[in-house]
């Protein structure tokens, strides 16, 4: 078969080793959802501190991001239809919990 033409090896090893940096910087410049989802320096920083146990490093993030959305799930609002059944009409959002929460 013939390759395609955006396969790597129709591409050379730059064009395609470039591609995952030009698409996230296209997504920080352009998603203000995606940019404020970067990790932030600091809490890998302090995360990455010599001689922390497991139980301190997980603290460390979820406090570091504490007013981030950690956790989310489809909001679903319950009604009646023409026939009488409840069934789940799912929102147009999700509901969240921040990393916070999560550690409380």
């Amino acid at each position: 078969m013939f390759p395609e033409t955006n396969s790597p090896e129709t591409q050379s090893p730059e064009t395609v080793d470039d591609r995952p940096q030009r698409r996230l910087a296209h997504l920080y410049a352009t998603d203000p959802e995606f940019a404020a989802a970067a990790p932030s320096a600091e809490v890998n920083a302090a995360a990455g501190a010599p001689g922390l146990r497991l139980a301190d490093i997980v603290r460390t993030v979820l406090d570091g991001y504490a007013d981030r959305p950690a956790l989310g799930a489809r909001a679903v609002e319950f009604v009646t239809d023409e026939s009488g059944h409840t069934v789940a009409a799912l929102q147009p959002r999700f509901d969240t919990i921040t990393y916070g929460e999560l550690a409380q």
